[in-house]
């Protein structure tokens, strides 16, 4: 285990100087959590209920790769993306700034985002 913070309710304070007022509450429990790693070219994962685009971008900004699944009810989330219909092995992704996002289906559809260098064939990318 890395590091905790016992969360109790929303007078939690939490202490970085890596937040602004627009960060939300989730996000500012992963850049509170990982605050030591920030800046240090390290690569972070996160299930879907704290990653969001927002976070990636900041990250990214702050020098911390990320990669994790996704809800699609997330802002930002390209609309291409959330309203691609998928039939069992086809996927979709798009670039998006510093965040790239990947849906597929195998036999329920999965999102991801990640801020990872993208080392890709951008016309693979633009055929789906």
């Amino acid at each position: 285990m890395w590091s905790f913070i016992i969360y109790t309710g929303k007078d939690t304070v939490f202490q970085t100087a890596f937040i602004s007022g627009d960060t939300n509450k989730t996000a500012t429990a992963v850049l509170s959590l990982v605050e030591p790693l920030l800046k240090k070219g390290r690569t972070l994962g996160m299930d879907n209920f704290y990653n969001s685009p927002a976070l990636a971008q900041r990250l990214k900004s702050l020098k911390t790769d990320c990669v994790g699944t996704l809800h699609l009810s997330r802002k930002d989330v390209p609309q291409r993306v959330k309203e691609k219909k998928l039939k069992k092995g086809e996927l979709v992704a798009q670039h998006s700034g510093p965040v790239s996002f990947l849906k597929w289906k195998d036999k329920k559809e999965v999102t991801i985002d990640f801020n990872l260098p993208w080392t890709g064939n951008k016309n693979v990318a633009n055929k789906m």
